[in-house]
């Protein structure tokens, strides 16, 4: 997987040199080549300002193999990574394979009705693969100017407090549908 990511960026480098591309030294480079070096840059950077990866984006990926995809993404040159499933695993598994790869875990988009079930559980789940963040990835219903807004603000409070309790912050992914008015505000105010 990322072999085949860094041998994009390679083959990239065999590009015809553009005037004005320029690698430092005065000398044209490869256009796609000048991408190249700016990835490698970005890479470098990534240490400096700690970026995680969403796995949500190589979600086939963690369901195949998730041991050997985080290898992977650590590999590529990400130290963190943001959750979006477990694939059946507990959290014991998940942090040996967070640790045996080298990876903390940032954050987690997770449904917030588990916590409404199961709370406790899934509190300490997160605890124990060291998330610091909780964001809610979708709300099909509740949302301002709805029958169950009120419910839905109830239980929010609830959730954040339960994770607030274990240091871990409550987030919400929002969407454009949040930016849709009701009697003249944003839903998402």
């Amino acid at each position: 997987f990322a072999q085949k990511i860094r041998s994009f960026f390679y083959i990239c480098t065999l590009a015809f040199p553009v005037p004005g591309c320029y690698n430092g030294n005065g000398k044209d480079v490869p256009a796609a080549g000048a991408f190249g070096l700016l990835f490698r840059g970005r890479m470098k950077a990534m240490k400096k300002f700690q970026v995680a990866l969403q796995l949500y984006s190589i979600r086939d990926e963690m369901e195949k193999d998730m041991e050997g995809t985080l290898r992977e993404v650590k590999a590529m040159g990400y130290d963190f990574v943001e959750f979006a499933g477990y694939f059946g695993r507990s959290a014991e598994e998940v942090r040996a394979m967070l640790d045996a790869a080298g990876l903390a875990c940032v954050s987690v988009h997770q449904s917030y009705d588990v916590f409404l079930t199961n709370g406790e559980y899934e509190v300490d789940f997160l605890k124990t693969i060291g998330a610091k963040y909780c964001a809610v990835p979708w709300m099909k219903d509740g949302h301002k100017g709805s029958e169950s807004f009120d419910k839905t603000l109830a239980d929010y409070t609830k959730i954040s407090g339960m994770l607030k309790k274990a240091g871990i912050q409550f987030l919400y992914h929002n969407h454009d549908f949040e930016f849709e008015t009701v009697d003249g505000k944003y839903k998402l105010d």
